[in-house]
């Protein structure tokens, strides 16, 4: 074989090795390539998995206290039954504190959907001292279930200095049975 030729055939053999070079091993490279970054997302999927593994303890925890503050706040706020127990129970806690109950008069209710709670609106009349009143209040603001005071109108009377009439208004809180969120919803029957 000539030079010349020997350079045509190595020429030759150089764009074969060339040309299957790129036709046969180029796309097993890329899909190396591919794979790589494959391998590095699942890599990351299985971190995050395993982190939130550990974290599972805790977020148990977490749940668990959520739970019990979902429950008390359930026991603070009961249900549309145990109304006339709390209005039954205004009157004795009134007559602890030597108040005279005029009037409990229940209010319209504001219902909006997907609320956890219902506001429930009472006016209520009283008429005493005002330090016993002013116990009163105090005792109404520590009482178990939530209540909240918002507002209160006090007037002299004009025939005896010494007792005071007063409007109090009040909102008691109760628990919605129907929320959307079953985390949210009153099991079983109440006590």
């Amino acid at each position: 074989m000539k030079k010349n030729e020997r350079i045509v055939l190595f020429v030759i053999i150089a764009i074969g090795i060339l040309v299957g070079f790129y036709y046969l091993v180029e796309p097993q490279i890329s899909q190396i390539s591919l794979l790589r970054k494959n391998i590095a997302q699942k890599k990351a999927e299985i971190q995050k998995a395993k982190d939130m593994i550990a974290k599972k303890p805790q977020l148990e925890r977490e749940f668990q206290a959520t739970q019990r503050l979902i429950n008390e706040y359930q026991e603070r706020m009961p249900g549309k039954d145990k109304i006339p127990d709390f209005l039954s129970s205004l009157t004795d806690l009134a007559n602890e504190h030597k108040i005279n109950v005029m009037y409990i008069n229940p209010c319209k209710i504001n219902l909006s959907k997907g609320q956890v709670y219902i506001a429930y609106p009472i006016k209520l009349g009283i008429e005493g001292g005002y330090h016993q009143i002013a116990r009163f209040v105090n005792a109404l603001e520590n009482l178990e279930r939530f209540v909240k005071i918002s507002r209160i109108n006090l007037v002299s009377n004009d025939k005896n200095s010494l007792k005071h009439e007063t409007e109090i208004y009040l909102n008691i809180f109760i628990f919605e049975e129907t929320h959307p969120n079953p985390l949210l919803r009153r099991e079983g029957k109440r006590k």
